[in-house]
C-alpha cells in the first residue's frame, strides 16, 4: 500500500503542475512590471554599519515584524567581518528599520514575488547596480537558526574553500547534485564569472513553489557546473 505522505505529496505536486499553465502566460507579464519597479528602485534604507568587501545577503520574510534570531544573526555576521544586507520580501515597519539599523548595512524591500530567488535576484541586482564586487557574497535566508554557538566555525570554512561555490548540504536527485538554497558562499571569481551573472539575469521569476525549487535551487547549481 501507498504511503498517505507519499500519496499527499504526489496531489500537491499534481496541483502546482495544473497552476503552472496559466502562470506560463502572466509571470512574463508580472516579471516585466516587478523589473521595472527594480530598476526605478525599491525602497532601500541605511543602517550604520560600514560597507566591507564581505557582504550578508540575508533573505527575510517576517510580516510581523523582525525577530530576535535575525537580529543576532547580523550581530554575529558584523563581528565576522561581514556587511549584512538585509533583502525583505515583507514591508519593514519603523520599528523593523529601528531595530535593523544598528546592525546592518542596508536594507532593501521588494514585494513578494518569486520567494528567496526572487530576493536573492533583486539583491544582487541591486549590488550590481551599486557597482559593487564582494570578496566574498554570503546568502542565508531566514529558515536557518544561526549561530547556534558564538563559536561556530562554518563561516571559516566556507571562506577558506577554494570551491568556486559553497554551501552546507548537498542534495541528490537521480543524476542531479543540488546545493541547498538556504545557505551559499560565493567568492568574487565566481560572483564576477558570465554564468552567474547571465543565471541571475535569466531567471524567471515565480511564486509556485515547484517552479521555484526546479528553476532556482537545481537551476543555479546546474547553471555554476561550467565545462571548458
Amino acid at each position: 500500500m501507498i504511503p498517505g505522505w507519499k500519496v499527499k505529496r504526489e496531489v500537491v505536486r499534481f496541483g502546482q503542475q495544473l497552476l503552472a499553465i496559466p502562470e506560463f502566460f502572466w509571470e512574463p507579464i508580472a516579471q516585466y512590471w516587478h523589473d521595472r519597479a527594480a530598476r526605478a528602485g525599491f525602497a532601500t534604507y541605511e543602517g550604520a554599519l560600514a560597507q566591507s568587501q564581505k557582504i550578508a545577503l540575508i533573505l527575510v520574510y517576517q510580516p510581523d515584524g523582525v525577530g530576535a534570531a535575525t537580529i543576532a544573526m547580523c550581530a554575529h555576521l558584523h563581528a565576522r567581518g561581514f556587511a549584512p544586507f538585509v533583502v525583505s520580501n515583507a514591508p519593514l515597519s519603523p520599528q523593523d528599520r529601528v531595530a535593523l539599523g544598528p546592525i546592518t548595512w542596508r536594507m532593501l524591500e521588494r514585494p513578494n514575488f518569486g520567494y528567496d530567488f526572487g530576493g536573492y535576484r533583486d539583491g544582487i541586482g541591486q549590488l550590481l547596480r551599486w557597482n559593487l564586487v564582494p570578496d566574498h557574497l554570503l546568502i542565508f535566508n531566514d529558515s536557518i537558526w544561526f549561530p547556534l554557538s558564538p563559536d561556530e566555525t562554518l563561516l571559516t570554512e566556507l571562506e577558506a574553500s577554494s570551491a568556486d561555490l559553497t554551501g552546507t548540504i548537498l542534495r541528490e536527485r537521480g543524476d542531479e547534485l543540488f546545493l541547498e538554497s538556504y545557505c551559499y558562499m560565493i567568492p568574487r571569481a565566481t560572483f564576477l564569472h558570465p554564468a552567474f551573472q547571465a543565471f541571475w539575469r535569466g531567471l524567471g521569476l515565480t511564486s509556485n513553489k515547484y517552479k521555484v525549487i526546479r528553476r532556482g535551487e537545481r537551476g543555479f547549481s546546474r547553471a555554476m557546473i561550467v565545462r571548458p
